[in-house]
């Protein structure tokens, strides 16, 4: 649809600095997860944090401290994104292939 606007434009557009007035890439994105309401308490807005995950597969304890996530000011419900979890994950399964028993680190960003 944004096409069809550009079309109506004058074709000197260049020259009356015209343009469609779209926003920025990813200021409504931003503004989206500035508003995530929890899915738990239904009244906590969430905001930005870190959390502790504690992960276990076979015999082993894998606790990662300072994940990025978004927490309910409300009631604490941490929300961790799809590409942090996919990381944590990993590093879970290289500590299972390892051989450890207990682990304890610090996120650190892939």
């Amino acid at each position: 649809m944004w096409w069809q606007l550009m079309m109506l434009l004058p074709r000197n557009n260049h020259r009356n600095r015209l343009s469609a007035g779209y926003p920025r890439v990813g200021v409504g994105i931003q503004e989206e997860e500035a508003l995530m309401m929890c899915v738990i308490c239904k009244t906590g807005e969430t905001q930005p944090g870190t959390a502790t995950v504690t992960l276990e597969r076979e015999s082993a304890t894998v606790v990662i401290k300072g994940v990025p996530a978004r927490v309910c000011k409300n009631c604490g419900e941490e929300y961790i994104e799809e590409s942090v979890t996919a990381h944590l994950l990993k590093t879970a399964d290289e500590a299972v292939r390892a051989g450890v028993q207990v682990d304890v680190r610090t996120y650190e960003a892939a």
